[in-house]
């Protein structure tokens, strides 16, 4: 499949309580999908599921954080609606709250990216939908799909909402994929609720299948009302009348923000040591400044720890409900905004013995995994192995001069080492994603030179060159010329792979993208080290 610069994939998850959209495209530049890009709603980049219609109960009067100042909130609690992704199946009018909220997501997104609509030639959409749903429910899959296709989104397909979590973490290099066959725990936490996936590799090389799905009414609302409860109303607040259901509602939106400002504060501390207190000021009056809290108050049994215990039962029951045991576990994700908490991380990581794979913005992973389902990001299915050819391209020749930004001191071995690290990223995410998205409706092949690119970028600045785009394309060129890797012979390239039982499809792409990256070391450091004499091979021990 080929792509032109403008065609965009866009990813929207509608979650129980918050949804956010995402969107990339193939950047001819590059050769590679750009990042996703998440839509802004306000100065956020999730929106709050909720909707408050007018009377008719037709029109959309606001949508996300406005409903709550908006009057008819509290005088009209009938026009108020949320958390409607729960009844879908279940009630025929929270088939139309998905299509409402659908469109207006669509309506920030298009005043995103400046247009009037998303032209069907242009665009791919791709929604997400809960693990068990595509197996046990698929009439509400249906019925999400069809919500969204009505909003106005074009060539619409759902995808499991833990298989977008691995494929944007396969896109970033975070999943390395073993000769054997793997378990992965897919822990999904959000504002209101949180599901666990396990999704199996069966044999070497299968496509990755979930194999269960378990979930529990829990996530981040719990822990705001905990706040309310326990940290503002008993301890902060002074008026001798109890909070006016306005009241309530900013103190609803000062914890959260709380929470977050606590959350990141306390993961920042934990790193060097036990956090203090950490202290902020409510805005609302009837509150005594500044609102504190410590890191032991919170995980005390008086405030957290009940909350805390809660999600580590929820971890447990949910393996234990599977039929497996902990170890059978290999890796573990974490997504969900409420990921971001440190006993979550902790939890996991007692329980499995892993460290868990969280990325930098939790909240957005299944809709970036969902921008990128569709793209077709994964490998060549190639039947043969790559041969050994002269370079038709004399790269040795190639002037660097403009790229050479080459710190005063490089060590050799060190260089080499860090070189070694990056081609095994892109070997695992090589071998990975090109069985990953087999799954995936309407998934095509793109260009090896996407991997091949980036991971020569890199290997070129650990040895002090900055290359350009054109210099990437007559280096990769040269090398790749008449499709094979120059002056590495696939037998010595194999002595770096840590097993050979991949099947075809994933192995032949993991071995072509190590034997690649074996030449990339011996190019530069023939262009970095010229006293040296010769190249010798590279100890398997390194």
């Amino acid at each position: 499949m080929s792509y032109s610069a403008g065609q965009r994939f866009v990813g929207v998850d509608l979650g129980t309580t918050n949804s956010s959209v995402c969107y990339t495209r193939y950047n001819e530049g590059k050769r590679q999908f750009d990042d996703p890009k998440p839509v802004k709603f306000g100065n956020d980049r999730i929106c709050r599921s909720l909707l408050l219609l007018d009377a008719d109960g037709q029109t959309v009067v606001a949508n996300g954080e406005e409903v709550y100042y908006r009057p008819e909130f509290w005088r009209y609690p009938e026009r108020v609606h949320q958390e409607f992704k729960l009844a879908l199946g279940k009630e025929a009018e929270a088939a139309r709250y998905t299509r409402l909220l659908a469109m207006e997501l669509l309506d920030q997104l298009k005043q995103t990216l400046h247009i009037r609509e998303l032209a069907p030639e242009e665009h791919v959409t791709t929604v997400g939908v809960p693990a068990e749903w595509q197996e046990k429910y698929p009439d509400r899959v249906e019925t999400v799909e069809k919500a969204v296709r009505d909003a106005g989104f074009p060539n619409v397909a759902a995808v499991s909402e833990p298989i977008a979590a691995m494929y944007y973490h396969a896109f970033l290099g975070d999943i390395q994929f073993e000769d054997r066959p793997q378990r992965w725990l897919v822990v999904d936490i959000g504002g209101g609720t949180t599901d666990l996936a396990i999704i199996e590799t069966a044999e070497p090389g299968s496509r990755p299948k979930i194999v269960y799905t378990y979930g529990e009414r829990f996530g981040g609302t719990d822990f705001d009302q905990l706040l309310i409860e326990k940290l503002i109303l008993q301890r902060h607040w002074v008026s001798p009348e109890p909070p006016t259901p306005e009241e309530m509602l900013g103190l609803q939106r000062f914890v959260r923000e709380f929470k977050e400002r606590f959350s990141n504060y306390v993961n920042r501390r934990l790193k060097t040591g036990v956090p203090d207190s950490f202290k902020w000021d409510c805005p609302m009056t009837g509150v005594r400044n500044p609102v504190a809290l410590s890191y032991e108050e919170f995980r005390s049994n008086e405030m957290a720890r009940p909350l805390i215990d809660r999600f580590g039962g929820i971890l447990q029951e949910g393996i234990r409900r599977s039929g497996l045991s902990a170890p059978q576990i290999d890796r573990v994700i974490l997504t969900g905004g409420s990921a971001r908490w440190y006993f979550v991380r902790e939890t996991a990581t007692d329980f499995l013995q892993w460290k868990p794979i969280l990325s930098k913005n939790p909240e957005l992973t299944i809709a970036m995994g969902l921008a990128l389902a569709r793209t077709g990001f994964r490998l060549p299915h190639q039947r043969f192995l790559p041969t050994v050819a002269e370079p038709e391209v004399n790269i040795d020749t190639l002037d660097l001069s403009s790229a050479d930004q080459s710190p005063a001191h490089l060590n050799r071995r060190a260089c080499r080492r860090k070189a070694r690290s990056v081609y095994r990223k892109y070997t695992g995410v090589g071998t990975g994603v090109s069985v990953l998205v087999s799954p995936i409706p309407g998934a095509s092949s793109i260009p090896l030179a996407a991997l091949e690119t980036k991971m020569t970028m890199e290997i070129a600045k650990i040895y002090g060159y900055n290359l350009n785009s054109k210099q990437v394309t007559a280096i990769v060129g040269g090398m790749l010329a008449g499709g094979a890797v120059l002056k590495v012979a696939v037998m010595e390239a194999m002595s770096f792979v840590p097993g050979v039982g991949w099947a075809i499809k994933g192995f032949v792409a993991g071995s072509a993208i190590t034997a690649l990256g074996e030449a990339m070391i011996k190019y530069f450091e023939r262009r970095r080290f010229p006293a040296l004499p010769g190249n010798p091979d590279i100890e398997q021990s390194e």
